[in-house]
């Protein structure tokens, strides 16, 4: 059960018999569709009453439309979706008759006329209007947002769509930047803009106790504390809600609840706080290695597996504390000494592992190195991962190309949006995606084609350097990497402007991610 949700009678007083909500949607569909005679539309209404009143304003209109619902008779149904393969009417409105288990491919437009919190029967809808046919080019999805509930949770169906967390919805929804696949197009209107905005915002404000209040309802629906995961489900909240520094932590929250059988001390809280510098972490053999750990801290571990510890201790340590003798087995068994420790890092692993969303195979780019492919990382993981965790934090480090000569390998640290908030004239390089396989990058302005460093970019056949990618959206973000790189070109120096193939294509949400902020 969500918190939060309609009562059906409102909704049916929202939206049952208005004329004038009913001509703003049928003025929309002729504006947007171009030519509504070829469409083969689904609209979701809120009940039977609804859907017969859209039918018949639609018809008044001289749209041809029909009303099918749970109590129209098996023929009936069979027929009206014939009808609309056919064209003999453009649009059928349904209540949920057709959330799964109907295939009408021809389906091209879906109007969305009725408020639902459920992602899962958001998807389902939409998903009506996506099947391939012969001669279908497009799907328009038209939903019609009303001010009916200020708590309604836009969050959740617009994260649906482009995933990520609510902040992070918020921003593409304010920059119009969205992550959605290619040639998919998304516009709200100034009004709904404004109103949807104002919705995320106010979601984004949960405090402490809203957030305590919220758990404590849950605990008496389930009869019992719920986990992690259970709640970040049933609320909807992110980890990065739970783990923002004025929140705490998963058990800090519960610190002021009467759930926990072992109260957290003042240092199972500091670490708890802490836990906030891993939500980036998306490896499932890092959280399955973790997990792991977290029974039996003296298991005998290979190189890779040690490295990934010490990226875990390095995340978690203050700096002031970090030392030889703390960054293996000493440091996280320091780190994880309580039961209540080991119990939050445990939940904290399963929350991370079940919103990975692609689950791929995750082999090393480099013997010994666990820096896996399309993987995101903090710039002192990358370091750590690579065996030298001395460079962390050193000045030469926070640049954005690092050439280690011990291993022959130069790291390219590549921020897309370069602001003015947050890079100089001189260092605004030219930095882009050119397609999925190919990467323009450009060198530092103090480098020419015929220095040492330039050399070794346009000879790395000759040399057999390596050169490995790590790409992100924005400073602050977790880099992603991308793998290794091989020179194709370049033209200018001081700077050089030069092409790299990537030996494996890029994903292709990050390509749309860098396509539109090359474009902004």
């Amino acid at each position: 059960m969500r918190l939060n949700r309609h009562a059906d009678g409102e909704i049916v007083h929202w939206s049952g018999g208005n004329i004038r909500r009913a001509n703003l949607i049928i003025a929309e569909f002729f504006a947007i569709y171009g030519e509504w005679r070829q469409a083969r539309a689904l609209g979701f209404c809120v009940s039977i009453a609804h859907a017969q009143f859209m039918a018949k304003a639609f018809r008044d209109a001289g749209i041809p439309a029909l009303a099918i619902t749970s109590g129209s008779p098996a023929n009936e149904r069979t027929q009206a979706a014939s009808m609309l393969r056919t064209g003999e009417v453009n649009v059928l409105f349904t209540v949920d008759l057709f959330n799964e288990g109907v295939d009408i491919p021809e389906a091209d437009c879906v109007l969305f006329l009725r408020p639902t919190e459920s992602a899962t029967v958001f998807l389902q809808q939409l998903g009506r209007a996506l099947r391939l046919s012969t001669g279908k080019t497009s799907c328009l999805v038209l939903d019609f947002i009303g001010n009916q509930r200020r708590e309604f949770r836009f969050d959740q169906r617009f994260r649906a769509l482009f995933g990520g967390t609510r902040q992070q919805v918020a921003n593409q929804i304010e920059t119009g930047i969205t992550r959605l696949p290619g040639n998919c197009y998304f516009r709200l209107d100034k009004e709904s803009k404004k109103l949807v905005l104002d919705n995320l915002r106010t979601q984004l404000q949960a405090n402490r106790a809203r957030m305590v209040s919220e758990l404590r309802e849950l605990a008496g629906q389930h009869q019992r504390c719920p986990t992690l995961l259970e709640y970040l489900s049933e609320t909807g909240y992110d980890l990065e809600d739970v783990y923002k520094p004025s929140i705490g932590g998963w058990h800090a929250l519960l610190s002021e609840t009467e759930f926990l059988t072992e109260h957290p001390t003042d240092t199972d809280l500091a670490l708890s706080r802490r836990f906030r510098f891993l939500l980036h972490i998306d490896s499932i053999r890092r959280l399955s290695l973790y997990r792991a750990l977290l029974s039996d801290t003296r298991a005998s571990l290979d190189t890779p597996e040690r490295r990934m510890v010490e990226m875990l201790t390095f995340r978690l340590l203050p700096r002031e504390t970090r030392n030889e003798d703390c960054i293996w087995d000493t440091g996280l068994r320091r780190l994880l000494q309580t039961s209540s420790a080991r119990s939050e890092a445990r939940e904290l692993c399963d929350a991370l592992t079940e919103r990975v969303k692609l689950h791929v195979n995750e082999n090393p780019s480099m013997e010994g190195c666990p820096i896996f492919l399309h993987r995101q990382y903090m710039r002192d993981e990358v370091l750590v991962g690579l065996g030298l965790p001395q460079l962390v934090g050193a000045r030469h480090t926070q640049t954005g190309r690092l050439w280690l000569e011990p291993i022959n390998t130069e790291i390219f640290f590549v921020t897309l949006d370069k602001s003015e908030k947050t890079f100089s004239p001189s260092t605004r390089y030219e930095d882009y995606a050119l397609s999925r396989t190919r990467f323009h990058w450009q060198s530092q302005s103090t480098t020419s084609d015929i220095s040492p460093t330039g050399q070794r970019y346009v000879h790395q056949h000759e040399n057999d350097a390596r050169f490995l990618l790590f790409v992100r959206a924005k400073k602050g973000d977790p880099f992603l990497f991308l793998g290794p790189l091989h020179y194709v070109s370049h033209s200018g120096s001081r700077p050089m402007s030069i092409h790299w193939d990537l030996e494996h294509p890029m994903p292709a949400w990050f390509f749309e991610i860098c396509a539109s902020l090359r474009a902004a």
